[in-house]
């Protein structure tokens, strides 16, 4: 047997191990605008796949080929279509199309994170360029225009509300790093009309106009630019979620992470302006097993701490937390009751590693992820019908 065939052998039998023993994961990230709910499925921890949902029949079915793997799934404002990022690549596709469509960025980005969409057409986004993180404006065509960098700082996190653009400034060098808040005004971009991509991916109808020429390549210099929310230094912050131009969150977390740690400490914050001036408030901390965020091939999320991270759902903030037991160490969600400062659990372990997590809120209820299992007592659960569909469910919170 020649050696590539060999290899290819080897290769095949190392996959279907991998994916006989590695924990499997289903869990809700959004809701289209025709009502069925984006789902990722986690086959092993280096592979996901995005799934559609439907809540009334309870079928589940493909929703991007499985050749993608869509981490950091985000809605455009409209909802008929999302986009997602592929092996630092951000790519956009359209729920009624088959494929979805790269951007091919004006200038050299990387280290993507979540993409901020301010319209259907246009996005603000935190990358890398050369050797510090800036947020960028970016839109359908690929055309960038640099909104915050100046190569001494890093900026994360963007958040826009109304006129105004918040995100973290990082300062320091590594493993002496400070984190701020702040705040600058989002400069004026002219947006230009919609990307048009044939099923081969390549640009068909280019946009009518791109970046006004006042933005392109315009850098807002930090310096008497900005305004400090929340102290002149704030605990490690990441995450950041402004609900208006006055109230945010963000969650704490250590400076690193070694691999003899089995559980990671977090914190949540709430940032806002009472009486003229910025307070930072903690709300409650809580911890998460390190084999589901780094190292271990296994157990491992392939979104880390993306899928475990509190959520606001009307007027409380859901949240994932270890829990010990008589089956072992555990993740299960509570609710923290901002008004009265009291927390809740919500779910129930009942076996060895048993996972809810991502709650997420349907409207009439709220639901949650976590565990994929054969059996009603799981987190999730995923069989077929005897009309050879396949269906699904997932535990509801209250």
């Amino acid at each position: 047997m020649a050696y590539a065939e060999r290899l290819a052998l080897f290769s095949i039998f190392l996959s279907a191990y991998f994916s006989t023993v590695s924990q499997e994961f289903l869990y809700p990230v959004a809701v289209a605008d025709s009502g069925l709910v984006c789902t990722i499925y986690q086959k092993t921890p280096t592979h996901i796949e995005l799934w559609l949902w439907d809540k009334e029949t309870k079928k589940i079915s493909p929703g991007l080929l499985s050749r993608f793997t869509p981490a950091g799934i985000s809605l455009l404002p409209d909802r008929r279509a999302f986009s997602f990022i592929n092996n630092d690549m951000l790519m956009v596709k359209q729920f009624l199309k088959r494929s979805p469509g790269s951007l091919e960025f004006s200038q050299p980005l990387y280290d993507l994170t979540l993409p901020v969409w301010t319209s259907e057409n246009a996005c603000c986004i935190s990358a890398r360029k050369r050797e510090r993180n800036g947020i960028f404006y970016v839109d359908r065509c690929g055309e960038v225009g640099t909104i915050i960098w100046d190569g001494v700082y890093d900026y994360l996190y963007p958040q826009k509300v109304g006129d105004d653009l918040f995100c973290v400034m990082r300062t320091g060098q590594e493993g002496e790093r400070r984190h701020q808040i702040i705040k600058i005004r989002y400069p004026q971009i002219e947006t230009g009309g919609d990307c048009v991509f044939d099923e081969k991916k390549q640009l068909t109808s280019p946009c009518d106009e791109t970046l006004s020429g006042e933005l392109r390549g315009a850098i807002f210099e930090p310096a008497g630019n900005y305004e400090m929310v929340g102290g002149t230094n704030v605990a490690p912050a990441s995450f950041l979620n402004m609900v208006s131009g006055e109230v945010g969150y963000f969650v704490s977390h250590p400076a690193s992470v070694g691999q003899k740690m089995t559980l990671v400490p977090f914190s949540y914050h709430r940032v806002a302006r009472e009486g003229g001036s910025w307070t930072t408030r903690q709300l409650f901390s809580f911890e998460l097993p390190l084999d589901l965020l780094l190292f271990d091939p296994v157990t491992r999320l392939y979104e880390s701490v993306l899928p475990l991270l509190p959520q606001r759902i009307g007027d409380s903030i859901y949240f994932s937390q270890v829990t010990r037991g008589e089956c072992g160490v555990n993740v299960n969600l509570f609710r923290y009751h901002e008004a009265t400062d009291q927390i809740e659990q919500l779910s129930f372990a009942s076996r060895e590693n048993e996972h809810f997590f991502r709650p997420f809120d349907l409207g009439d209820c709220v639901m949650c992820g976590g565990t994929l299992a054969d059996d009603e007592s799981a987190a999730a659960r995923m069989w077929f019908g005897d009309d050879g569909e396949l269906y699904t469910t997932f535990p509801i919170l209250n």
